[in-house]
């Protein structure tokens, strides 16, 4: 980033695990407080459930389902994952995502960060966080010294949890 004088961005993805779609037949209970219409349990045997048609949060299967929607759509644009850590991204060596969950991290040239926002824009709702001059991310503080072409990572945050 610093080096190749990138800009960085910080963006979350809205409701993540709701954009997960369901890869095996998933059945829920009927939440309380829902009516079934008696029509439904009319000659029926047994319980009433509902099959899942997209993920939904509470699933342990959610965050693979919507990982797997991200990794589609990012495919799709030409993002290829680099092969020693399946969360960060990469497009022509200018682009570059790295994904926590749903929290996320772009680095790269201004008209990549606008194609990639673009991208995730048009499949997800994404909540822009600012850029990366002075952010939190997973605990770390990110500061960034562009003139002076420098990224400073802290955790001072943490080493003060430590101490005291």
């Amino acid at each position: 980033m610093a080096e190749n004088d990138w800009e960085g961005e910080q963006a979350d993805i809205v409701t993540s695990f709701l954009y997960g779609d369901v890869d095996e037949e998933l059945y829920v209970n009927v939440p309380k407080g829902i009516t079934v219409p008696s029509d439904v349990l009319r000659g029926g045997k047994g319980k009433v459930v509902w099959k899942l048609k997209s993920s939904i949060y509470g699933l342990r299967q959610s965050p693979r389902c919507f990982y797997n929607r991200l990794d589609g759509v990012l495919k799709k644009d030409g993002y290829m994952r680099i092969k020693s850590d399946y969360g960060v991204w990469q497009r022509n060596g200018d682009t570059h995502l790295l994904v926590h969950v749903d929290d996320m991290l772009m680095m790269g040239t201004k008209s990549g960060l606008q194609e990639l926002t673009g991208c995730l824009k048009a499949t997800f709702e994404l909540k822009m966080l600012g850029l990366l001059e002075n952010a939190m991310f997973l605990g770390f503080n990110i500061v960034g010294d562009r003139p002076g072409r420098r990224v400073f990572i802290k955790q001072e945050g943490y080493v003060d949890r430590v101490v005291e």
